[in-house]
């Protein structure tokens, strides 16, 4: 298997005429390249893409770029799914300087019809996928940072549903709560091969909503319905064990757990993830372990920037059972690197990639991206999934990792007792991060109440970047008129 040993923190991973796409990658870290296994060919068995973030009043062409990328994986077939991980429209306003206002049921419910109708979107999502999954997160629901306590949450939920084609028939309609589960079968040159014969589904997809339950006095992210729809999930349909018994095959050849916030990631200033929550992030692992599920991989979105995350410590894997990755896509019309409509500027990335860091962090890239999963079958009867991110402005991949489906599996030997109660171990903060956390947005919200300090630095920085442009047109005009003067002098 190819790798690249990356030694510094920049690697130029691709270029577009009038701009350039940067990955970062932590120093020592190994870029896994998908590359055929030393024992045979490869075949891909599923392709998912992978994307959040959307500014539905934005330029949608770029929809012709992700189908294309989709297809290329899939050898010019269609992907065999996009998955939505939140923030398909934005159903709330952002004022400047830094505030995000609600604009009402009727208005949210437009705009995800809006997107729906897009002729853009409309020709990717019935021609360059199979099917399109998704769930929603705060913008979608209505509100930023939205809680269970957004009012309409449920007609709103039903404006979800019919963006996402959901059969009027499907229990999703009734239920309370935007979470999933979907079997990818194996199709097309994929349909037979040892992989089918020894797995039941090629790619598993389960949907958690952060949103409609979540309780943060109460520190519960999915609510006591969902908790227990996901360990009956576990139990039956994505352990092995089950499947073996009800098919005689294995359940599926990987499982993509996603949701809008991130779970692995600690490092944060206000941004939302599952370490807010550590005892449903423990219950989460917990039920996959219990259930012995096997092959996992994580997705989420919201951050505005992609990365691919891998925590092998000894005490996390422990929670799961194997180590731990996830892969974050967000930002298909914007990213934190491009605020200013100034595509990949060197001195924001690196803003970012110093003060939002991860220790888990494997890549990251901070311009506009989209995700893919790819699950890749070898006649040696190897296999991996290989985690993407790609640049939205020519689908090019600007970061990989490939992990053998052997590497994320439980040993033969029986595992020792479950963590129970025990929350995921935090990872080690950068002192200027935990000042920003701990002293700076406490400040900030206590002085002025419903603003975080993650939106006020988005208006100093925007207001940074008109306040530069209006300078430059007062210049500009001021040399017009000296010149003028001097003409008519």
């Amino acid at each position: 298997k190819a790798t690249v040993s990356v030694l510094n923190c920049w690697v130029m991973s691709g270029s577009g005429g009038t701009h350039s796409v940067r990955a970062m990658l932590r120093p020592g870290t190994l870029l896994a390249v998908a590359a055929a296994a030393a024992g045979g060919g490869a075949t891909t068995v599923g392709v998912a893409g992978v994307g959040s973030c959307n500014h539905h009043y934005d330029d949608q062409a770029y929809w012709g770029v992700v189908g294309g990328a989709l297809r290329g994986l899939r050898g010019g077939q269609p992907a065999d799914a996009f998955i939505w991980l939140g923030d398909i429209v934005y159903g709330d306003d952002y004022v400047f300087p830094a505030k995000w206002v609600p604009t009402g049921l009727g208005e949210v419910v437009k705009r995800y019809a809006v997107l729906r109708g897009n002729p853009h979107y409309a020709a990717f999502a019935g021609g360059a996928v199979g099917a399109v999954l998704g769930v929603w997160d705060d913008h979608d629901i209505g509100r930023n940072n939205a809680q269970g306590d957004v009012p309409d949450k449920d007609t709103v939920q039903g404006a979800l549903m019919d963006f996402l084609d959901v059969p009027e028939a499907s229990p999703r309609r009734r239920q309370q709560g935007a979470y999933s589960f979907t079997a990818l079968p194996f199709r097309g040159d994929a349909a037979e091969g040892w992989w089918a014969e020894e797995y039941e589904h090629a790619l598993c997809v389960v949907l958690l909503d952060v949103r409609y339950y979540q309780n943060l006095t109460a520190g519960d992210l999915l609510g006591e319905a969902q908790w227990a729809w996901l360990e009956a999930l576990a139990a039956a349909e994505l352990s092995d064990a089950a499947q073996r018994r009800a098919t005689g095959k294995k359940a599926c050849m990987a499982t993509a757990v996603g949701g809008g916030i991130q779970v692995v990631p600690d490092v944060f200033v206000d941004f939302e993830a599952w370490a807010r929550f550590p005892a449903s992030r423990a219950r989460l692992f917990r039920t996959l372990r219990d259930a012995r599920v096997e092959r996992v991989v994580l997705l989420s979105g919201d951050v505005h920037f992609g990365e691919i995350t891998r925590d092998a410590r000894p005490e996390a894997a422990a929670h799961l059972g194997y180590p731990v990755h996830e892969l974050t896509a967000s930002g298909l019309t914007h990213a934190c690197g491009e605020w200013g409509h100034k595509r990949g500027d060197p001195e924001v990335e690196c803003w970012f990639e110093a003060y939002f860091r991860s220790a888990a962090r494997a890549a990251a890239t901070f311009g506009r991206n989209f995700g893919s999963v790819e699950v890749r079958a070898h006649d040696n009867r190897t296999s991996e999934v290989v985690l993407r991110m790609h640049d939205v402005y020519t689908g090019a991949a600007v970061g990989a990792l490939s992990i053998p489906l052997s590497g994320i599996s439980y040993p033969d030997a029986p595992l020792p007792a479950p963590y129970a109660g025990t929350p995921y171990p935090p990872q080690p903060t950068p002192p200027t991060l935990a000042f920003m956390r701990d002293i700076a947005h406490p400040a900030v919200a206590s002085v002025l109440p419903g603003v975080t300090l993650g939106n006020l630095l988005f208006g100093i920085m925007y207001g940074t970047v008109v306040a530069s442009g209006l300078a430059a047109v007062g210049a500009g005009a001021a040399v017009l008129w000296v010149s003028a003067r001097c003409v008519a002098g």
